[in-house]
């Protein structure tokens, strides 16, 4: 066992003299009479590193000194005349509105009276709009990935690749019986409704008001929707194919209608199908 406390001492006391031995072991030494390290420099002869004080306090340090801080008075003053004197409108217009702001009373029954049911009406009705500025901006994003990329925008594949669901007539009032944009295709009841495009079935469920429905997941944020089914012919996780059965339409008594009520999704939002589809 003491064979093996020798050798580590032996293997630490190496390790201890190669940090002696190199640049980032900080040995200090002290230099004056008095017996303190007062520098801070690499003795290059005895190759070690000695204490240096922080202020140098002798006269061409303090002369040193004192010409860096007078340097640096100098061109702060030089900043703070330029940002003064220089006419910036932005500028003016802060400390204008700051002046004002505290010059001018506050008038409390003004602040009460204000309309805030009214303002905040407003503001949804615009928010309420950013649905189609959010559309505009996906459609750019997407052509400029197409453009990159080289391949087809979800626009052009679905117009080339996705069919209706049914063959039928598209109801003209079907903007006022559903909302979310979705049409109404009239049929004959237990009329066949088939899949638009290759995809999966994410939902079978059914509504109270527009019946039994399917939604089918695409792929790339694309879905379509299918409501007032009278039979559904598939189930959830079922893989299906452009074309392939989907169920019968239904007659609908709470909208007047006998047919399918067809809607698309990309990215969570309906669209216009008139933008996709010949209607």
């Amino acid at each position: 066992m003491s064979k093996y406390n020798k050798e580590y001492e032996g293997y630490y006391s190496k390790i201890i003299e190669r940090q002696r031995m190199g640049p980032s072991y900080r040995e200090y030494k002290p230099i004056s009479n008095d017996g303190e390290a007062r520098y801070n420099s690499y003795n290059i002869k005895d190759g070690y590193y000695v204490k240096k004080p922080l202020f140098d306090f002798s006269r061409d340090g303090i002369v040193k000194r004192f010409i860096s801080e007078l340097i640096g008075v100098a061109l702060l003053t030089i900043i703070i005349c330029l940002c003064k004197f220089t006419a910036v409108s932005q500028i003016n217009w802060i400390y204008t509105y700051g002046k004002n702001s505290v010059n001018t009373n506050l008038d409390y029954k003004q602040v009460l009276a204000y309309d805030y049911l009214g303002a905040l009406n407003n503001l949804k009705g615009k928010f309420d709009k950013t649905a189609d500025f959010k559309n505009e901006l996906e459609n750019y994003i997407d052509t400029f990935k197409s453009k990159v990329t080289g391949e087809k925008t979800q626009k052009e594949k679905i117009k080339e690749s996705y069919v209706l669901p049914l063959n039928g007539k598209i109801k003209a009032d079907s903007e006022k019986l559903i909302e979310d944009k979705g049409v109404i295709i009239e049929g004959k009841a237990l009329s066949e409704a088939i899949c638009s495009y290759d995809g999966k079935v994410k939902t079978v469920g059914e509504d109270k008001k527009l019946g039994k429905y399917i939604i089918v997941d695409h792929g790339d944020g694309i879905e379509t929707k299918y409501y007032n089914l009278k039979e559904v012919s598939v189930k959830e996780g079922d893989k299906l194919g452009k074309g392939e059965l989907l169920g019968k339409i239904a007659e609908n008594k709470n909208l007047n209608v006998v047919g399918i009520i067809f809607e698309l999704s990309i990215m969570g939002e309906n669209r216009d199908l008139k933008e996709y589809f010949k209607l």
